[in-house]
């Protein structure tokens, strides 16, 4: 992961799952904007289902969003396997072929984890959950005893498309 400068004075920034979806995430982004947020973290899985992969790299990297790596781009870095079956859907083999070098060296920069210590407190970010960063789906309503027990102020992930805030313990989730 590359050096980033984190503003503890300024409010961050939380986006996950664009997939290819570059206006949804330019849109994202301007809203973020508007309140004056200085770090953008990504949660993983620029890629896959639309087609503007190289357009959200671009958008993420001219904002220098801190990003995480997702399943997406696991499959993509062929670091997980990509089920032909459920590659029907997310047509990461097409848009695969789309990707320049640079666009596969940045995403293969990505870690599937951050922990953060400072004045908030100890804060852990992944696409997935503490049982696999990548790929495990966190809902309202799962256990979320790990996350109680972790010690940490608040834990993000993404994955599941469903946003939802909950305390387990004394941990935001």
């Amino acid at each position: 992961m590359k050096d980033y400068f984190l503003d503890w004075n300024k409010p961050w920034g939380i986006i996950s799952d664009a997939h290819g979806n570059y206006f949804g995430l330019d849109a994202a982004v301007e809203a973020l904007r508007e309140h004056d947020v200085g770090t953008i973290f990504f949660l993983g899985d620029a890629l896959g289902y639309l087609p503007f992969a190289s357009k959200v790299l671009r958008r993420l990297s001219g904002i220098r969003a801190v990003c995480l790596c997702g399943n997406h781009e696991a499959m993509a870095l062929n670091r997980l396997p990509l089920e032909n079956s459920r590659d029907r859907y997310y047509k990461l083999n097409l848009i695969k072929q789309t990707l320049s070098e640079e666009d596969f060296l940045q995403i293969s920069q990505w870690t599937e984890r951050l922990d953060l210590d400072g004045p908030l407190g100890k804060i852990s970010m992944m696409h997935g959950g503490f049982g696999n960063p990548l790929e495990e789906y966190v809902y309202p309503d799962s256990d979320l005893s790990s996350y109680s027990e972790s010690g940490n102020t608040a834990v993000f992930v993404g994955n599941t498309h469903r946003p939802f805030c909950k305390k387990a313990g004394s941990t935001t989730v």
